[in-house]
């Protein structure tokens, strides 16, 4: 029992040293990430001035003006990937969108998931580069509890992700009318 206690101790000891030996020897100026353009891994400086590194999909949440439980899930072309064009098909691209609500204490309410798959117009280039953003029409089931939407966009050919959130606007729901007395 001892003797696997000092050959622990010792085991982090020797890991501790040979990882301050490889930080010492990174130049202190040297910066981990350059800029970066959207749609691409981004750094992001963290409270205590650690680096962090992701790789998100942009994504944007655009509500209905007359409809509070309508939005528009806008994806950034950049970060989509489009498969070449066949005889029979146009290029596509293929995203999972995954909304789930929370209530006032965070407790989650509903989750809904589905497969959007979106063609580009026949008019691209068959194969290369395509930059085209996809808007996605969503309708959340009504739920008069929910305060908060999530939504998860998932490019299914890079299995890249990102979210993006909002406050849901108060939904009214009308009293039922008095059932008419039956005689």
């Amino acid at each position: 029992m001892r003797f696997s206690v000092l050959r622990s101790l010792l085991l982090v000891v020797l890991c501790s040293f040979v990882f301050s030996c490889a930080l010492a020897q990174e130049p202190a100026g040297s910066p981990l990430v350059t800029a970066q353009s959207p749609g691409s891994p981004q750094a992001e400086e963290t409270q205590d001035s650690s680096l962090v590194l992701h790789d998100a999909v942009p994504v944007a949440i655009v509500p209905s003006v007359d409809d509070p439980v309508a939005f528009t899930v806008h994806v950034d072309g950049r970060a989509l990937g489009w498969t070449p064009a066949t005889e029979t098909e146009p290029r596509h691209t293929e995203v999972l969108l995954l909304v789930t609500t929370f209530d006032k204490k965070n407790k989650e309410l509903n989750r809904d998931a589905e497969v959007i798959k979106a063609s580009a117009p026949t008019n691209v280039a068959p194969t290369g580069a395509l930059i085209r953003n996809i808007d996605i029409a969503y309708k959340l089931d009504i739920n008069p509890k929910a305060v908060r939407a999530r939504f998860v966009v998932r490019v299914t050919s890079t299995g890249r992700v990102g979210t993006a959130e909002t406050v849901l606007k108060p939904i009214v729901v009308p009293p039922l009318p008095p059932a008419a007395p039956t005689s």
